[in-house]
């Protein structure tokens, strides 16, 4: 999915002679939308967001047991947050969400939900 999003923004860009990358933080999240270079916000219609960057739970449930009280979900990636940094790549009026920029030092954990 994603490799076919960037085929479509990099056929635009060439039909438009130009891509841009841009700089963001995400200001809300229900809806989502993102503030570009402290210039202008788009909402989320505008945006596309690869899967890459939507929450993802994993559910383990005990192999030997029937147990309920041994399954658990962990969330292994986490979703866009508030104040979070993302490049974004725009042509052809769309505006791709390339991906998070990354604190130094910061680990990312799974965590049990």
């Amino acid at each position: 999915m994603l490799t076919q999003l960037m085929r479509q923004i990099a056929a635009s860009a060439v039909s438009a002679a130009q891509a841009e990358l841009l700089f963001g933080v995400v200001q809300s999240v229900s809806p989502l939308s993102v503030l570009v270079d402290q210039r202008f916000t788009l909402p989320e219609e505008a945006l596309l967001i690869p899967q890459e960057l939507e929450e993802s739970l994993l559910r383990v449930q005990h192999p030997m047991v029937e147990e309920p009280d041994l399954d658990r979900t962990y969330r292994i990636v986490t979703p866009l947050a508030v104040g979070e940094q993302v490049i974004l790549l725009a042509a052809g009026g769309q505006y791709l969400i390339l991906g998070r920029i990354g604190v130094p030092g910061r680990i990312r954990h799974i965590e049990e939900v």
